[in-house]
């Protein structure tokens, strides 16, 4: 096939023959030494501008991603349109939220996630309650999806949330979960997810975010061969840690690709990152910063990431 292409591409300047050196009809190429003719008649070359093309690859679509963690909207919800402006303003394709409220009074008993999805343009949203979920008065708290592209194949799953590995739903530390969905961009699929790993610096708590990443690793390892996968949100330790460590070691980092160390919380003056963009081998970062904004407690990630084909 190699050789039948190099003839092609070859085609009225060598052509081929039965022999090395020897020039024939475009028709006689297949199965002869097609290649052997350019490399043993360098002469027929010279003084001739036409050159053998390689083809190069088609570079991929893009898909601008951004994590946020919303702190609910601030208090009464005062700072929704703030963070609606933040998520504008970057221009981006899909974002996965922390700390989204639904119906909560502290919060002003908005519908957060609807709202900024009608603020902000991306009109396909999943919101994924992760506390007061069987609760049947308003008040539900989780994650929410926000996609410019249609939102398929939506899932959620709850995570292990104590530090033995297991699930307590009730009476226990916060239940945690993954958030995922699938869009398709230039009919490349790709599968996003959002998630938000248990808090805490003792012990237990790191003990109970390693559980948490070999969970999500084996819900994404499906995913993995192919490449096309993206996991955000707040992790809740720094790159360092044994949980983000582990989820690093298998996905690409955005910031650590362009060098950025990413501080972004506090707001007003970072000086931690819990804050992630990790995608598989299938994509490809162009660039990644943290915006500059005090909307939320925490400050948003946005990376550009170029898609295989």
């Amino acid at each position: 096939m190699r050789t039948r292409i190099a003839c092609l591409l070859a085609a009225g300047l060598l052509g081929c023959g039965a022999e090395p050196g020897v020039m024939g009809p475009l028709e006689l190429c297949e199965g002869q030494p097609c290649l052997a003719d350019v490399l043993q008649a360098p002469d027929r070359l010279a003084g001739s501008e036409r050159q053998i093309a390689v083809e190069e690859p088609l570079p991929g679509p893009h898909l601008r991603v951004m994590t946020y963690n919303i702190r609910f909207g601030g208090e009464l919800g005062w700072q929704l349109d703030d963070i609606a402006s933040v998520i504008r303003a970057q221009q981006v394709d899909i974002v996965g939220l922390q700390e989204v409220d639904h119906l909560q009074v502290r919060s002003g008993m908005h519908r957060e996630a609807e709202e900024l999805a009608e603020a902000t343009g991306l009109v396909h949203q999943y919101y994924g309650c992760a506390l007061h979920c069987g609760d049947t008065l308003p008040g539900r708290y989780g994650l929410a999806i926000l996609s410019r592209h249609e939102l398929v194949e939506r899932e959620k799953v709850f995570l292990p949330n104590t530090p033995d590995g297991d699930w307590m739903m009730e009476g226990g530390p916060e239940p945690r979960v993954l958030l995922c969905g699938r869009v398709a961009v230039e009919q490349l699929p790709v599968r996003f997810c959002v998630t938000h790993l248990s808090n805490g610096a003792d012990q237990g708590a790191a003990a109970t975010r390693q559980h948490q990443a070999e969970y999500i690793l084996e819900q994404l390892a499906d995913e993995l061969p192919e490449g096309r996968v993206v996991l955000v949100g707040d992790l809740n330790e720094s790159p360092s840690w044994a949980a983000v460590s582990r989820l690093r070691g298998v996905l690409e980092d955005s910031l650590d690709e362009v060098g950025d160390p990413g501080l972004t919380i506090p707001a007003d003056t970072p000086s931690v990152r819990f804050d992630y963009i990790l995608h598989g081998a299938g994509s490809a970062t162009l660039a990644a910063s943290v915006p500059s904004t005090t909307a939320s407690d925490h400050r948003p990630v946005v990376a550009e990431l170029e898609l295989a084909r």
